[in-house]
């Protein structure tokens, strides 16, 4: 065979590449609404989970960090009582910048 005709039939062996939809898992269909903290939206991730490691050191660094905050409410990954306070923070934040109250907070 030539090697057009050799690389076409490789290629033709290959199946075509799967996109995952991670909103729409099996882990996230199989979670409860009961089991969810509020103001979360996906999985919690384990606890060694990179993005899980750095968002959590981040918030004990840093307890105003918007960044950290609201993801840390998304996931999850807050104790319950904790997860309360800070959704109503995040909450709070967004319904004021939804309403052209721009920066959360001024510079000092």
């Amino acid at each position: 065979l030539s090697s057009v005709a050799s690389i076409v039939l490789l290629f033709s062996c290959v199946e075509p590449r799967k996109t995952i939809n991670y909103k729409h898992t099996e882990h996230s269909k199989n979670m409860a609404s009961s089991d969810l903290k509020p103001g979360q939206k996906y999985p919690t991730p384990t606890p060694g989970f990179g993005d899980r490691v750095f968002y959590e050191s981040l918030l004990k660094q840093r307890p105003d960090s918007e960044m950290a905050q609201e993801w840390c409410v998304n996931y999850g990954v807050l104790s319950y009582k904790k997860a309360e306070k800070l959704f109503q923070i995040v909450s709070d934040r967004k319904r004021r910048q939804r309403l052209g109250g721009g920066a959360a907070s001024s510079p000092a």
